[in-house]
C-alpha cells in the first residue's frame, strides 16, 4: 500500500514578513468589518462555517416568534450561546442572508491565503486519501507542507517554491511553528 508523501519548506526574511503582513492586514480587516456588523445590528457575536460567516450569536434563547420578526431561525449551538440562521421565508432573513454574503467575502483563510500567495497548491491523490498543501506562519516565518505525490504520474508535477523557501525536514518545520 503506498502512502503521500510530503515536502516541507521554511520561508524567512523579507518576502516572508511581507505575506504574512498581508494576509494579517486582510484578517485584520474582516475583524473590523464583523465587529461593524455585530454593532449596527446588535448582535452579541456571529458564528462562522468555515469562512463564512453563519449568522448571528446569542447567549440566551430567542423565543420563535421574537428570531422570526428578526428573520432568524435557530440553526446550532455555539460556545457562546444559540447561533442562528437567515430565515429565507422572510424578507429580513432574505436582507439578512445578502449582508452575510457580502461580510463573507472579506473573510480569510490565512494558511490558504499563504499558499495561494506563493503559488504552491497542489493535491495528491492516493486510493481514497487526499494530500493537499497546507501553510502556516509563526514569529515571521512561513512553514508549507506540499505533497509530492507517491509515484503515479496521475498526480502530476510538484509545484517549484519561491528561491527563499527552503527544504526542512518535518521536525524543522515543527520547531518553527512552537511544537
Amino acid at each position: 500500500m503506498s502512502e503521500i508523501i510530503y515536502q516541507h519548506f521554511i520561508g524567512r526574511g523579507p518576502e516572508a514578513e511581507a505575506i504574512i503582513a498581508e494576509a494579517n492586514a486582510k484578517y485584520d480587516a474582516f475583524i473590523e468589518a464583523a465587529n461593524a456588523f455585530k454593532q449596527a445590528r446588535g448582535y452579541e457575536n456571529i458564528w462562522m462555517r468555515g469562512t463564512s460567516v453563519g449568522g448571528p450569536v446569542f447567549k440566551e434563547k430567542l423565543s420563535g416568534k421574537d428570531a422570526k420578526s428578526k428573520g432568524l431561525k435557530m440553526d446550532c449551538y455555539v460556545t457562546e450561546g444559540y447561533g442562528y440562521a437567515p430565515h429565507l421565508g422572510t424578507k429580513l432573513g432574505t436582507e439578512l442572508n445578502t449582508a452575510l454574503d457580502e461580510l463573507s467575502k472579506s473573510s480569510i483563510d490565512r494558511g490558504q491565503f499563504v499558499v495561494k500567495k506563493l503559488d504552491m497548491r497542489h493535491e495528491v491523490y492516493c486510493g481514497r486519501v487526499i494530500g493537499r498543501t497546507v501553510a502556516g506562519f509563526r514569529d515571521g516565518v512561513i512553514v508549507v507542507k506540499v505533497p509530492t505525490g507517491n509515484g503515479d504520474p496521475q498526480n502530476g508535477d510538484m509545484p517549484t517554491p519561491p528561491p527563499w523557501l527552503v527544504p526542512c525536514k518535518e521536525s524543522e518545520a515543527l520547531a518553527a511553528l512552537g511544537r
